[in-house]
């Protein structure tokens, strides 16, 4: 008796402890200005207060709404999320090995700061992943912003790696004050120097529109008399239209957890 006993309270145990350790805080994401939406397993909070600070679990979904802002703190402060208005962030995995966020729509700012594992001697690594791209970074400062379709991307210090998912082995180094752009299934654009007051504005604003400043290689023509392949052109529009639908998914995804509520979150393809 004495024994099933013990078996059970060893159980209990047990599963408390990995439940405990499924739900372990990963950090912390702090509303600066707007509002905010907070999605965890079943369970949401919205967020109102200024300078409320929530804590984040691994898996959350964190929402912005229109004129928002919130800053995120994960491995205690060493690597800092900007999240800016209109904004869809997933935090896929953390560990001590690496930390994966998804950002769905909207823009953020990544600021990194470079560590290395004292046993294994392996460099930390930091990956965002959109719709269509990688960027993945060892300690850096960068801006990503994406509408579902296309991903831009702004170092502000250091290097990142920028990639498109349909072949992630074409990488392109983007250096500081240099910016790259990936659209549908296309490879990253060479690294482009951005001027220094488009830096800052797109650090400091929310809108897509300050990318206009950055000069971004124009798209080849296809010459008027050969034109497109049949095949590429079937290609091209399939492309088009799967990338369509996940702007589509991902609009719908997020107006549909903010509906039941007072707070009226918008995300909206830019």
């Amino acid at each position: 008796m004495k024994t099933a006993i013990k078996i059970k309270l060893i159980l209990f145990i047990t599963v408390l402890w990995a439940f405990s350790a499924y739900s372990a805080t990963i950090g912390t994401a702090v509303l600066l200005k707007g509002q905010m939406k907070v999605e965890s397993q079943d369970t949401y909070q919205l967020v109102s207060e200024l300078n409320a600070t929530i804590e984040v679990n691994e898996a959350d979904k964190i929402h912005t709404g229109a004129g928002a802002r919130v800053k995120i703190f994960l491995r205690e402060k060493k690597e800092v999320v900007h999240l800016y208005a209109k904004s869809f962030l997933t935090m896929d995995k953390i560990t001590e090995e690496q930390s994966d966020l998804s950002l769905l729509i909207g823009k953020a700012r990544f600021v990194v700061e470079p560590t290395v594992n004292k046993l294994t001697s392996v460099r930390r690594k930091f990956q965002v992943r959109t719709s269509n791209a990688f960027i993945g970074v060892r300690g850096t400062d960068f801006v990503v912003q994406t509408d579902g379709i296309s991903t831009d991307v702004l170092t502000v210090d250091g290097v990142v790696a920028v990639a498109n998912q349909a072949d992630p082995d074409v990488e392109v180094e983007v250096g500081k004050n240099q910016a790259s752009k990936t659209s549908g299934d296309a490879p990253p654009t060479p690294a482009t120097d951005v001027p220094e007051d488009a830096v800052e504005d797109i650090t400091n604003q929310d809108e897509a529109e300050e990318w206009e400043e950055v000069p971004f290689p124009e798209e080849e023509e296809v010459d008027a008399e050969e034109g497109a392949q049949p095949d590429e052109e079937t290609d091209s529009l399939a492309a088009a239209e799967e990338a369509q639908e996940q702007v589509d998914e991902a609009t719908e995804t997020a107006q549909d957890t903010t509906r039941s509520s007072s707070v009226k979150f918008t995300i909206t393809e830019e």
